[in-house]
């Protein structure tokens, strides 16, 4: 077994998905584990264990310019397989004890707000007339009465329903 950072990167990332699937992670998180580890690799030009640095990892993704939650699942990546590393013996210490993960509240690229009144009203009538909408997308006639049956993930879209939400009846009044 290569020890003390000898080993090529490649083939240890490999071990470290396979060690992640083993212990039943999705294929999915394995698979984002294993790109962002190699992202990581090509960038600064890692091709051993022995080339990983703490600070040129935070040096790149500063000019990268990321936004703190794409900084941080490099940086939880990042120290997560070198942990794994340390702990198989293929590295004697951690590279990435020093990365210290951003604030995602102080950056936020997408700023939440409420719903205004006429844009929570426009969404329940379109939640109630999609439905009905897709029921007769096909050419079909429809009778009224089986349009007011039509039910969507085994709801029935009626004011009575959405009236037992505070503030929504008198949406829907207006």
């Amino acid at each position: 077994m290569w020890r003390h950072g000898r080993a090529p990167l490649a083939d240890v990332i490999a071990a470290y998905g396979q060690a992640l699937a083993d212990k039943q992670c999705s294929p999915r998180y394995v698979k984002e584990t294993a790109r962002y580890l190699e992202r990581a690799a090509k960038a600064l030009n890692w091709r051993t264990l022995a080339d990983m640095d703490g600070e040129r990892l935070n040096a790149w993704i500063a000019s990268e310019q990321f936004g703190a939650r794409m900084a941080n699942h490099f940086i939880i990546v990042a120290k997560a397989f070198s942990t794994w590393c340390v702990k198989r013996g293929y590295l004697s210490k951690s590279p990435f004890t020093n990365l210290e993960r951003r604030n995602e509240r102080l950056d936020r690229r997408h700023i939440r707000r409420p719903l205004t009144p006429e844009e929570v009203s426009r969404l329940l009538v379109a939640a109630q007339e999609r439905p009905k909408m897709e029921a007769t997308r096909n050419g079909r006639t429809v009778s009224t009465e089986e349009l007011d049956r039509v039910q969507w993930k085994g709801r029935t879209l009626s004011s009575k329903r959405a009236t037992r939400r505070p503030g929504v009846a008198a949406l829907l009044a207006a």
